[in-house]
């Protein structure tokens, strides 16, 4: 990741404006953060001490999949700030570029059309698998949920090398998406080579909750797909998948994919076994969507502020606020951990002027988020 280490540092009085970047905010002290804006999309730096110098460089949980924006910035506030680079670990920064092909999360779920066909792969790696399908089946949209940045940029640079416009790209988790699509929005969901997780099997994506969150969002006759080389993954998710009477079940062992990952390709190569297991919804639900509210009530004053520690906590969510700065010009900014306890998001809440947001955008619009949002909700206003 881009990074700069820099001398005398000092964090640069906020708001400003530079290199048609907008820096928000900045928390005091040697230790702190700074919110940008790049083309209405926000994110945050980190700066920490290191050794006599000062290492400057993006927040993983916010850092955008273009990261010309985020070398630009680092440039920028250490400038801005008065510090002398030292250091930075890229070279020239090239003209920053915005893929129409990238999605907050919410952004798509507002945005999509439900005229369009949609294929969702949970977790797309290399991207191969999620690109061929998109240009042999040219008339579906497929959607890639990924939470791996750089293999989030390397499957947008390839689409649109590719000429390939009918992939959207989200970076987050497949679990929580899923919990927020509205239902029989989809025709197929595919979970291909998923990390195993044998020592932490709850870890694994393959679990009730997302088979039947995965049910609920495929349309009646749609197919949930999940393809692995381990048997045990298999073994497990077989016992899974017959918990649910609305879906007939499918296995194959070593069945030719129409498109096959760099994974499974060096698998082939080591005579490994390769297991599908098909799910097909049986079930013709109503296609109701989800809509939540993650506005705060900022026509009143908050009666208190959050505190570091566990804010709330139950079996459906967990609320937690784990870190915390105050910002230059009154305010703070807090970083939180919040909704499913097995699919937990980080989120940062901004308090300025008496008022809450999010930043540097709302939590995934999911059920569990909701109910963490709604504790706050109580923890500010009472």
């Amino acid at each position: 990741m881009p990074h700069i280490l820099a001398a005398n540092f000092a964090a640069a009085q906020t708001p400003f404006e530079s290199a048609g970047l907008k820096f928000l905010f900045a928390s005091i002290g040697k230790e702190g953060v700074a919110g940008v804006q790049a083309q209405n999309r926000n994110f945050l730096l980190h700066f920490s001490p290191r050794n006599d110098a000062t290492i400057l460089k993006v927040d993983k949980a916010t850092r955008p999949p273009f990261l010309e924006s985020v070398k630009l910035a680092l440039v920028e506030f250490a400038n801005a700030s008065g510090a002398t680079i030292i250091r930075k670990n890229f070279g020239e920064i090239k003209s920053v570029v915005f893929s129409d092909l990238f999605y907050e999360p919410n952004e798509f779920i507002a945005k999509f059309d439900r005229g369009k066909k949609l294929w969702i792969e949970a977790g797309f790696g290399s991207g191969r698998h999620i690109l061929q399908n998109a240009k042999r089946f040219s008339d579906k949209l497929h959607l890639g949920a990924e939470i791996h940045r750089p293999s989030a940029m390397r499957l947008l640079r390839r689409a649109e090398e590719q000429g390939v416009g009918n992939v959207a790209a989200l970076l987050c988790d497949a679990k929580t998406l899923l919990a927020a699509l509205p239902s029989a929005c989809a025709e197929r969901v595919f979970a291909h080579f998923p990390i195993p997780w044998d020592k932490s099997p709850d870890r694994r994506i393959f679990s009730e909750p997302f088979v039947k969150e995965a049910l609920r969002v495929l349309e009646k006759n749609g197919v949930l797909h999940l393809r692995t080389d381990s048997q045990s993954y298999f073994n497990r998710a077989l016992e899974i998948a017959k918990k649910f009477e609305n879906a007939a079940i499918e296995t194959k062992t070593n069945e030719e994919a129409i498109t096959r990952s760099k994974y499974e390709d060096r698998w082939r190569r080591l005579n490994k076994t390769i297991f599908d297991l098909f799910l097909t919804n049986l079930r013709d639900q109503t296609q109701r969507s989800i809509s939540y509210n993650f506005d705060f009530p900022n026509a009143i004053k908050p009666k208190g502020e959050i505190a570091r520690g566990l804010i709330a906590n139950s079996e459906k969510f967990l609320l937690k606020a784990d870190r915390r700065w105050q910002l230059a010009n009154e305010g703070y900014l807090v970083r939180l951990i919040m909704g499913d306890r097995l699919a937990l998001q980080t989120a940062y809440l901004l308090a300025q002027n008496d008022r809450v947001a999010y930043f540097p955008s709302e939590p995934i619009h999911s059920p569990s988020n909701f109910l963490a949002h709604n504790a706050l909700i109580e923890t500010l206003y009472g």
